[in-house]
């Protein structure tokens, strides 16, 4: 990690790792450095928060903070828990009493934050105002972020970089946009958001675009160079770049684009999308197209398409 970086470990496993880190759990093999030297004591250097917010009930906000160092005053006003600063974590709600914790965590002014709060007893608005919170202050204190997580919505929102973990280690890092746009494998694809992933045989490619023949028929996608014609593959195509056209398939499509014919089989609303569940010869896919698009009723036939540029071939599993 870098100094002042948001890194994301994103998996079942990802809590483990932090707790490593922080001195709670000893690896089996392996070190951790922290500035170029090997871990330090447990916690020191470091601030910690994981699991719920596990403040001293009989004291106040703003004596849970002092615990942390002198900065703690300052950081519940940056916070917006003045108000609140005298109240005893039982009498707050979880929301605040997660932010006081973090403010304890960040009291001594650590060069890393070690995170794998327990958001459970937040709602989803908390949850955004929390991490958002984080990186403002992130950005204020200039210290490094470790986050463990298992909800890929988290990663996106919060960090530089989004580590995936598999089962014996890194499956895939980098920048969150990039790994979504261009994973490395079926598991990280579906680890970072729906993902549509279609069985295929790849009959052509010129290193950079390639003809994949599915079930339904034959779509362009972008070329995996390790994948030679012949061979099956998988094709990746994210919801969102799903378009549904009423009707059957059309004539003379724009270059770039393959049609395939399909059936709608179920709608489901959403605030701004509708998620559109269609058959397809060999299987099923996933559209989310906007709220005013207009779609086909279910179990009426139409036309499905993406741009080659927005499709992957992978590895099969």
């Amino acid at each position: 990690m870098a100094e002042g970086e948001i890194v994301s470990l994103l998996g079942p496993d990802s809590g483990s790792v932090v707790a490593m880190v922080a001195g709670l759990m000893r690896p089996q093999s392996g070190s951790v450095t922290l500035a170029g030297r090997s871990r330090p004591h447990p916690g020191r250097g470091m601030g910690v928060l994981i699991g719920p917010a596990a403040l001293l009930p009989q004291r106040d906000l703003a004596g849970n903070a002092a615990l942390g160092g002198q900065d703690g005053a300052a950081l519940l006003n940056a916070l917006d828990l003045s108000a609140v600063a005298r109240f005893r974590p039982d009498v707050v709600t979880p929301a605040q009493a997660l932010l006081a914790a973090l403010a304890r965590a960040l009291a001594a002014r650590p060069g890393l934050l070690l995170l794998d709060p327990d958001l459970g007893m937040l709602d989803a608005a908390e949850r955004r105002d929390f991490l958002a919170r984080v990186a403002v202050l992130r950005t204020a204190r200039r210290f490094a972020v470790l986050h463990a997580t298992t909800a890929a919505d988290d990663a996106w929102a919060f960090a530089d970089r989004v580590a995936v973990l598999g089962p014996t280690g890194i499956r895939a890092v980098g920048p969150p946009r990039d790994l979504y746009a261009r994973p490395p494998d079926a598991a990280t694809a579906r680890a970072l958001g729906p993902a549509n992933l279609l069985p295929g045989t790849l009959r052509e490619s010129d290193g950079e675009e390639a003809a994949v023949a599915l079930a339904a028929g034959t779509v362009s996608a972008m070329a995996d160079s390790g994948i030679a014609p012949g061979n099956a593959c998988l094709v990746l195509v994210r919801p969102e770049d799903v378009a549904v056209l009423p009707g059957a398939v059309p004539e003379g499509m724009p270059e770039g684009m393959g049609a395939l014919p399909a059936r709608v089989t179920a709608v489901r609303c959403h605030a701004g999308w509708n998620g559109v569940t269609l058959a397809l010869a060999g299987g099923t896919i996933l559209a989310h197209r906007p709220a005013a698009a207009p779609l086909p009723a279910v179990g009426e036939g139409c036309a499905i398409a993406w741009p080659a540029s927005r499709a992957l071939v992978l590895r099969p599993e």
